[in-house]
């Protein structure tokens, strides 16, 4: 039986030391040994089961969300199965331990917790793009506003900002993308339609339909532009104020069950040890 705990430690180990839990600037941990990834996707790959096939395009969605354009879901799929087959190993060598052999329901309880974790690590990768984008939309509004306004058509407007902006702004590589779009054949509608539809953010989406009506009736851009920017700032200032409100309850769980009962540890601890020590009873 210790022969086997040495050897799934071991596999546990060795994965770890090559690189298996290595986190790079992609969405998940990145499987570094031999291609375990590459491999697995292919396998993957050439599964069509109707589950993977919505799983697929449940990935797809969130990849588009994240901007990560040159990942494959089977890859991103790989790479979950792959998290989850590690926490499988931790579960196998904690069941020899405790239970002197391998219990099935912990296997399968840490592969969905690794499998889990790595999913949460895409969520949360795209909740700070979506962040990052509200964060420099009324920027890139008041930017563009100046420009319309300043006798430059849409599309000029949309160029000096590609050219003024860094290029590592989520919100200009979007628009950059938009840009693409346009140039191939598309139309400034659907290049538009695509973008809200890509990134999937609430004020985005609003904006992007306001210019999608704004150039089909033929109004002017500047005005509805400001707009826009204001009604983004003020959805900022009232979303932190909302988050402001709540941070008093969200600090009552560390302040009840851990601050107060360090702080009556310091107080009162050393005066009971003194009382013991002095040889009084309670």
């Amino acid at each position: 039986m210790y022969w086997l705990i040495l050897v799934l430690i071991f596999i546990l180990v060795f994965l770890l030391t090559m690189g298996f839990f290595s986190i790079k600037e992609k969405i998940f941990f990145v499987p570094t040994v031999n291609g375990l990834t590459g491999r697995l996707s292919l396998i993957i790959g050439r599964l069509h089961l109707p589950f993977l096939e919505n799983l697929r395009s449940k990935i797809k969605k969130q990849l588009s969300m994240a901007g990560v354009i040159d990942e494959s879901p089977d890859y991103v799929l790989a790479g979950h199965c792959l998290n989850g087959m590690v926490f499988s190993f931790l579960g196998a060598i904690l069941s020899l331990i405790f239970f002197d052999l391998i219990k099935g329901y912990i296997l399968i309880g840490f592969f969905v917790l690794g499998f889990i974790l790595s999913v949460y690590k895409l969520k949360e990768r795209i909740k700070k793009r979506h962040c990052a984008i509200l964060r420099a939309l009324p920027d890139v509004l008041d930017i563009l506003t100046v420009a319309v306004e300043a006798g430059l058509d849409f599309n000029a407007a949309l160029i000096k900002l590609i050219e003024l902006e860094a290029q590592n702004n989520p919100l200009v590589k979007e628009i950059f993308q938009m840009q693409q779009e346009v140039y191939v054949g598309s139309s400034r509608i659907e290049s538009l339609y695509n973008m809200a539809a890509r990134v999937d953010e609430p004020g985005l989406s609003a904006v992007c339909s306001s210019l999608i009506q704004a150039i089909k009736m033929g109004t002017s851009l500047g005005p509805i532009l400001r707009l826009q920017s204001e009604q983004i700032r003020v959805q900022r200032f009232q979303k932190a104020e909302k988050l402001a409100g709540e941070a008093p309850v969200k600090m009552l769980f560390p302040l009840i069950f851990l601050i107060l009962p360090t702080v009556f540890l310091v107080l009162f601890v050393p005066l009971i040890l003194t009382y013991i020590s002095s040889g009084v009873e309670f």
